[in-house]
């Protein structure tokens, strides 16, 4: 009897080890695991876009995403284009809202009364050699500016445009933010805040900032009229030469690729014809 209660005893005690072991083996089994991430939203950290400023869906990618001042400037510093675009939209948030500003403003609206832009909010696509990241097409056809091409570029020390002409087209080119340089005609001219290159149809042109530079560069670049091969080249506009274009007497249909991604709402889908 006392064999049996031996072995009872002895059977509740393997059985209560065992317990202890899975308890003690399953924290030791999850230990290397990472530890589970409280949820966040990612956009959190942005003060731009604000909801109470933009009427465009605040995932549109024209509508850049923007950190604070106090975080761009422990990332970048005070001399990189990111800490200055900040510095506006930070301001921009103190500034009474309008329906004029582009971020509430459709196709027809700025055809019929234009819109207030911006340097920062626009288009971003490689053109003129640089990367998309780098360029941004603020007031230009694809939005209802008619007649002239505005895009703002972008550059950190070491980047640059490529050196670039047009048959029929002026350029103008000033220097928003920092410093760099300027190529005209035939060499490179040392530039800053508040200069401007003009450069006529036909006459090659550029921008840089050198390696060395110890600040980035923000230019704003006005093409009139637009040059159209600057968006096929860019893909940006595909030929259509159907038969409904053939009747039409024209050579060619030119439609926008991506119009969705313009920004404004309403943006036409073939806004260029080709005679």
């Amino acid at each position: 009897m006392r064999r049996i209660h031996r072995e009872v005893a002895a059977a509740v005690l393997f059985a209560l080890a065992i317990s202890g072991l899975l308890m003690v083996y399953k924290p030791a089994a999850s230990a290397g695991a990472p530890a589970a991430k409280p949820a966040t939203d990612p956009k959190a950290s942005y003060i731009w876009p604000n909801p109470n400023f933009v009427s465009w869906d605040l995932d549109h990618p024209s509508l850049p995403k923007v950190e604070s001042v106090a975080a761009c400037m422990q990332k970048y510093g005070p001399d990189d284009w990111r800490t200055w675009r900040a510095q506006y939209f930070e301001k921009r948030l103190t500034l009474p809202d309008d329906p004029y500003r582009i971020e509430h403003s459709s196709f027809a609206d700025i055809i019929n009364r234009g819109a207030e832009c911006n340097v920062w909010t626009g288009y971003h696509v490689g053109m003129f050699g640089m990367k998309p990241e780098n360029f941004v097409l603020t007031m230009w056809p694809g939005v209802g500016c008619r007649s002239q091409t505005a895009g703002s570029a972008f550059l950190h020390p070491g980047e640059s445009s490529t050196i670039w002409s047009s048959f029929t087209s002026e350029t103008l080119i000033r220097v928003h933010r920092g410093s760099g340089e300027f190529y005209l005609a035939d060499h490179w001219i040392p530039v800053t805040r508040g200069d401007m290159l003009y450069a006529p149809p036909n006459c090659p042109h550029g921008f840089r900032v050198p390696a060395g530079n110890k600040e980035d560069m923000v230019a704003i670049i006005y093409i009139t009229p637009p040059a159209i091969g600057d968006y096929i080249s860019a893909g940006m506009l595909v030929s259509d030469v159907s038969d409904a274009a053939k009747k039409a007497g024209l050579a060619a249909v030119w439609h926008w690729k991506h119009p969705e991604e313009f920004g404004p709402f309403g943006t036409p889908i073939t806004p260029v014809r080709v005679q």
